[in-house]
């Protein structure tokens, strides 16, 4: 009879537990390949929202104050201002078009988060199309177009906040559309500064105020030569408000002069900010044309 050799009891105990440290180790390295693919999508995310949203904020930037006749009056930024009595921003439809610096957000949704930025521009063609894409009419000698954009969202909860946009037709003292039109998702916050020259002579920015200091500047929409605009771009995932794609603790972030903005401590979503100064061309090259 043949003799039957096995296992004893202590190189079980030694297999079995050289079999979990390989086990921990495969899935430790599956949780971090896990967490780094999560948070390089979260990258990529932000980056993608981030750059869009500035070079889409830009084209229209850079178009802001143009107009055909040099005697217009009309402010590149659409706001209340002396000199322009076009523009009071008392009536309902008018307040709701112009800038404002900072607005308070509001409980639930459709709330304001950050800055709005009216930009006013003629139309000179029948080819120019407004922020939402749609094709302008020419309105009369004396009248313009106002494009406004601002975030709208719920400040309760970073699954609904978008970067929108809508039209203001000044001739007829009213919106274009029915709605404002979404730009792009996953925007938190939208800020901007007015950059003012010396005098009304000068094509160099002198100091970056915000809008409301703007409008205490004697002539400031003459005085305008840039805007500088921040954003913060947010990676969270509108169906799994619960996934972490960053270490989950309170973060401050700062744009501009707005009042800093604070995340809860149990906030895993992952933020960046962009910033960019767009110079208003049209401006300047008022000023370079009354200077020859």
């Amino acid at each position: 009879m043949s003799k039957q050799n096995g296992f004893t009891l202590i190189e079980l105990m030694i297999s079995s537990l050289i079999g979990l440290i390989i086990m921990g180790g495969i899935m430790n390295l599956f949780i971090t390949t896990n967490r780094s693919a999560t948070l390089s999508d979260a990258l990529a995310q932000n980056q993608e929202t981030g750059r869009f949203a500035m070079e889409y904020l830009t084209k229209f930037i850079r178009r802001a104050g143009y107009k055909e006749y040099s005697q217009m009056e009309m402010s590149p930024i659409f706001a209340s201002f002396s000199g322009t009595p076009l523009i009071t921003c008392g009536a309902d439809e008018e307040a709701e078009a112009c800038s404002v610096n900072d607005l308070d957000p509001l409980e639930g949704e459709d709330a304001i988060l950050g800055d709005r930025l009216g930009l006013s521009y003629e139309v000179t063609n029948d080819t120019t199309r407004s922020c939402t894409g749609q094709v302008l009419p020419i309105l009369a000698e004396g009248f313009y177009y106002a494009d406004v954009f601002w975030v709208v969202g719920d400040e309760n909860s970073t699954t609904y906040q978008d970067l929108v946009c809508r039209t203001y037709d000044v001739q007829a003292g009213a919106w274009l559309g029915n709605a404002p039109v979404s730009i792009i998702n996953h925007v938190a916050r939208f800020e901007f500064q007015v950059g003012l020259a010396s005098d009304a002579r000068q094509q160099n920015t002198a100091r970056y105020v915000n809008l409301t200091t703007a409008e205490a500047t004697a002539g400031y929409g003459v005085l305008a030569r840039s805007i500088r605009i921040a954003i913060l771009t947010t990676s969270e995932d509108n169906t799994n408000t619960d996934r972490v794609q960053s270490i989950k603790q309170a973060r401050t972030y700062s744009l501009l002069d707005a009042e800093p903005l604070e995340t809860a401590d149990d906030d895993g979503a992952l933020r960046n900010i962009f910033m960019n100064t767009i110079e208003l061309t049209n401006l300047i090259e008022t000023v370079r044309y009354n200077d020859i």
